[in-house]
Order: C-alpha cells, then sequence, then structure tokens
C-alpha cells in the first residue's frame, strides 16, 4: 500500500490530481508527502559514508546541506535544483508556476506534461518545437549560468593552486530504464593521454551510476579523482555542479550533452573522446536507445576537431542555447513569481 502511494505521489502531476478530484487540501498534503520523500531519497543519498568523499571531491568542497524547501507544485522544478539556482537568481522565495526543463534536448523528446503549464527550455530550437506542440515556451539558456557554485572566489583560487591544471570527465550516463555501456578501459587510456597537459583529471560521475563501484575503482586506480554532483532531487545539485566548473580548465565526455552545453555556454574548452557509447534498455526486449542524430553529431564533429568553435557560435546557440543569459526581472516574469 505504502509503495503504491509513493508512486502516486511521485508520479501524478498536480493537474491529473485535480481530474481526480480530489480536494486542494488532499493535494496539498500529498505535495509535502512529495517534498519529505525527496528529503528522505537525498539525505540517504548523502550520508552514504561511500558518496561522501565523492560529494566532496575527497574533503576539498564544503559538506553542505540544504532542506527541500516548496518551490511549487511542478515536480520537475525539483530537480537538479534549477527550480532553487533561478529563484535565488531572482532573489525570491515565492513559488514558482512554470515548468522549468532539465536537460538540453537535441531530438524532439517530449515529456508528458500539462500543457497549461509555461515551459522554459535551453535552446531557441528547443522552444520553436515546443511551440509547435501547443506549450507556451522560453528559451532561457542554460540553468548553471545563473548559478552560483559553492566555493566563494578566494577559495576557488587557493584549490585550482593545489590541483594544478585540471581536466574534468563527464562520461555519458546510465538512465532509469537504461544504463550507459562503454569502454572503460578506452576512456581511461585517452584520458591519460590528457595528463601530458592536465596535472589533475577528475571524473564526474552520475548518481545513477555511483552503484558501481567497480567502475569508480578503476577511474581511482588509474590515478584520477571521482565526483558526483548528488542525486537528482539534491537542491544542492547544480550548485555542486557550478563548483566542479569553477575548478576546471577543461572537460571532456564521450557523448555530447547537456554537459557539453554547461562547457560552451561556461568558455571552458571542451573535448570528445571518441568512441562507442551505447544505452541498453533494462528490459531487453526493447530496443537499443540510439542518441545520435544530426546535431549531435555536428556538434561531435566541431568538437573532436576543436578547430572554428567561435565560427560556429549560431549553431551552438540556437540548439543547445550557450550565449542566452536574461536578466533577473526577466527570468522573474517567465517563473511568475
Amino acid at each position: 500500500m505504502l509503495e503504491e502511494l509513493e508512486r502516486f505521489v511521485l508520479c501524478t502531476t498536480p493537474a491529473e490530481l485535480r481530474k481526480k478530484h480530489l480536494s486542494g487540501l488532499v493535494t496539498h498534503h500529498l505535495q509535502r508527502y512529495r517534498i519529505a520523500k525527496f528529503q528522505q531519497i537525498v539525505a540517504e543519498f548523502n550520508n552514504n559514508e561511500k558518496h561522501k568523499p565523492l560529494l566532496t571531491l575527497e574533503g576539498m568542497l564544503p559538506e553542505k546541506k540544504n532542506k527541500i524547501g516548496h518551490i511549487g507544485s511542478i515536480s520537475e522544478n525539483y530537480f537538479y535544483g534549477h527550480g532553487l539556482a533561478l529563484r535565488e537568481y531572482c532573489g525570491s522565495r515565492r513559488s514558482i508556476t512554470s515548468c522549468i526543463e532539465h536537460a538540453v534536448y537535441l531530438d524532439n523528446n517530449l515529456p508528458q506534461r500539462d500543457c497549461r503549464w509555461p515551459v522554459l527550455c535551453f535552446s531557441p530550437r528547443r522552444e520553436s518545437f515546443l511551440r509547435t506542440r501547443g506549450f507556451e515556451a522560453t528559451a532561457i539558456g542554460l540553468p548553471i549560468v545563473y548559478t552560483k557554485g559553492l566555493l566563494p572566489a578566494g577559495q576557488i583560487e587557493r584549490l585550482k593552486t593545489r590541483l594544478g591544471k585540471t581536466l574534468i570527465f563527464f562520461p555519458f550516463h546510465s538512465i532509469e530504464n537504461a544504463y550507459c555501456r562503454y569502454s572503460i578501459t578506452e576512456a581511461i587510456r585517452a584520458l591519460s593521454e590528457y595528463q601530458k597537459e592536465y596535472k589533475t583529471i577528475i571524473v564526474c560521475i552520475y548518481f545513477h551510476d555511483i552503484k558501481s563501484e567497480s567502475l569508480i575503482k578503476r577511474y581511482k586506480d588509474a590515478g584520477f579523482y571521482c565526483v558526483t554532483a548528488g542525486h537528482r532531487e539534491d537542491p544542492l545539485f547544480l550548485k555542486r555542479l557550478r563548483s566542479f566548473f569553477d575548478i576546471s580548465d577543461a572537460t571532456a565526455t564521450n557523448m555530447v550533452g547537456t554537459s557539453s552545453a554547461y562547457s560552451l555556454g561556461l568558455n571552458i574548452k571542451h573535448y570528445i573522446i571518441d568512441q562507442d557509447v551505447k544505452k541498453i534498455p533494462i528490459n531487453l526486449n526493447e530496443p537499443v536507445i540510439n542518441k545520435k542524430n544530426q546535431i549531435r553529431e555536428k556538434a561531435m564533429e566541431i568538437l573532436k576537431e576543436q578547430k572554428n568553435i567561435n565560427n560556429e557560435n549560431d549553431f551552438f546557440s540556437y540548439n543547445f542555447g550557450t550565449n542566452i543569459k536574461l536578466s533577473c526581472k526577466a527570468i522573474k516574469e517567465l517563473l511568475h513569481i
């Protein structure tokens, strides 16, 4: 019974609750339960002794906790701390009534959501697509450019001096219904080549892949640090991630995605480790997930060559939202706070 209630609360949108003719009071209590459940998930993740070194870069970053406050009734806004970051940028504590997308969409994937919610997306291309599907959508660029990290400027400089020239690798990651498969041996070999230029290599591992202790061990045995930005529902996820970018001189990935957009948006040199990457469904009866498309392929080629990237500003801005940053007033109006 409890598992059924949790699935209902965590997966049902406020619009669906209304359709079920639940009273405002019941809806309010269900939303409070949802926040409490998120808080429990984050606490269990962060209090795991194996996770603490990954969350703090072996104690070099502060071990901070932030209670999940009420930022509105839209579950998606709690993911990765996006709602909190944008609300802090505006200096407001009011509830958000727009839906903030949590990733760069390079395809036409359309999560199930209520058309009555205005949607804030990353890129003009995504905005255009959503509008063709009946959404009131606006491209706001990358949430990370609105976000302050966990470290003040002085501590960032001291840590950069300690680490030396640093590259952070963001391997493509697993998701709830599929795990990511690539050659870790190939990735380590490529990262070892970068050690000729970069003193410190850090591998940022997504929370779904933290479960693989062998994955972490292999990277650590190769002489790399391993970190994680935290669980998806952690309100400090984006702040922690911004801190990783703040101490980096370059980044790398084995598949263009949100980490690529963040790197370009923050003007950080970004490399591509060219290897075969697949997402294998947990349900083996489903087909392998193909993440390749024309936009991703073109971006991969541009970044692999490391030439004329500045000449492709229009391409990256339109498809990734890399050159967009709105004023506090504009974001406040879009969040309806």
